[in-house]
C-alpha cells in the first residue's frame, strides 16, 4: 500500500466528521473557509481526508463551529494529536477558567493583519493573527479571551478612540464583579 493511500486513509474519519458537521451548521465550505481564513481548496482537502490541518487550523475550526468540549476532543483524536497535547488541554479547559493574570515579560506591539472572534454564552475570544505564517498561513501571534460584558466595552472603547482624530489612550476598566454590585446595595 503507497504512502499517499495510507494517509488518506488516516484521514478519512477526520474529513467525513468536518464535513459533517459544517454540513449539520447548514455553512458552505467558501463561508467556512473565510472565516477560518483558510482557502477552499485547502478546507476541501481536509473534508476528502488527503491531509489533516494543522493545530492552529483545527483549533479554529473547533472555535469557529462552537464545538462541545467532547466534539472538540474528538476531532483532535482523529485528527492524531493526542489528548495530553498542552495546546489540546488549555482549549478545552478555558471555559473552565476563573480567570487568569499574566505579566508580560515583553512589552513590544505586534502588529496583525488579521482577526477572527468567536463568541458563545460564556464570552468570546479574539484571534489576533498575522498573515505571513508558515507556508503563507495566517499565524496566531495573540489569543484573547473576555467575558461578554468585557467585549462589549472594548467594543465601545475602540468605537470611541477611533473616532478621534489625534492619538488616544484610554484605559479599558475591568468589568465589574456582581458580588461587588450586590454589597453595594445592601
Amino acid at each position: 500500500m503507497s504512502d499517499n493511500h495510507y494517509q488518506q486513509k488516516l484521514y478519512e474519519s477526520l474529513g467525513v466528521e468536518l464535513k459533517n458537521i459544517r454540513l449539520r451548521l447548514r455553512q458552505s465550505i467558501a463561508e467556512v473557509s473565510g472565516a477560518v481564513e483558510v482557502d477552499v481548496e485547502a478546507l476541501a482537502r481536509f473534508e476528502n481526508g488527503e491531509v489533516r490541518p494543522d493545530e492552529e487550523i483545527l483549533l479554529l475550526l473547533i472555535s469557529h463551529f462552537d464545538l462541545s468540549d467532547d466534539a472538540a476532543a474528538k476531532l483532535w483524536n482523529l485528527a492524531g494529536y493526542g489528548k495530553e497535547d498542552a495546546v489540546m488541554q488549555n482549549f478545552a479547559d478555558s471555559a473552565q477558567q476563573a480567570g487568569a493574570f499574566v505579566l508580560p515579560q515583553d512589552a513590544r506591539v505586534v502588529y496583525t493583519d488579521v482577526t477572527h472572534a468567536s463568541a458563545n454564552k460564556h464570552g468570546a475570544v479574539i484571534n489576533f493573527m498575522q498573515s505571513a505564517g508558515p507556508m503563507g498561513k495566517p499565524m496566531i501571534v495573540s489569543r484573547v479571551g473576555m467575558s461578554r460584558e468585557h467585549a462589549q466595552n472594548l467594543l465601545e472603547l475602540l468605537q470611541s478612540i477611533l473616532h478621534q482624530p489625534e492619538q488616544t489612550q484610554r484605559l479599558l476598566e475591568a468589568p465589574k464583579d456582581d458580588k461587588d454590585e450586590l454589597k453595594n446595595e445592601q
